[in-house]
C-alpha cells in the first residue's frame, strides 16, 4: 500500500529547514528531508509522491537511479583542468 508523502505531512529536521517545519505538500525538499531523517528510501518515496507516479513508472524511475548508468562529467572537467594548468604552465 503507498502512503502519499503529502498526506504524510512529514517533520523536517534538516539544517536547511527551519528544525521542525512541517511540509505540506510532497516537494523534492520534503522527499530529501524525509530521507535524510531515516523514513524510507529514495525511490519509495519518490514513487509515493503522486506527481512522480504519473510521470515515472517503477521501472523507468529505477533505470534513472541507477548510478552505473551515470557516466557523469569528471573527464571533460579534469581535460579542463589539465588544459588550464597547461596554459599557466607556459
Amino acid at each position: 500500500m503507498r502512503t502519499s508523502a503529502a498526506s504524510a505531512g512529514f517533520s523536517c529536521r534538516r539544517p536547511s529547514c527551519s528544525g521542525s517545519e512541517r511540509h505540506s505538500a510532497a516537494t523534492p525538499r520534503t522527499i530529501s528531508c524525509t530521507r535524510f531523517e531515516g523514513k524510507g528510501s529514495f525511490r519509495d518515496l519518490l514513487l509515493a509522491d503522486t506527481r512522480v507516479a504519473a510521470a515515472l513508472g517503477a521501472d523507468e524511475l529505477d533505470r534513472l537511479l541507477d548510478p552505473s548508468a551515470n557516466t557523469g562529467l569528471a573527464g571533460p572537467f579534469v581535460d579542463r583542468v589539465v588544459r588550464e594548468a597547461r596554459k599557466l604552465a607556459s
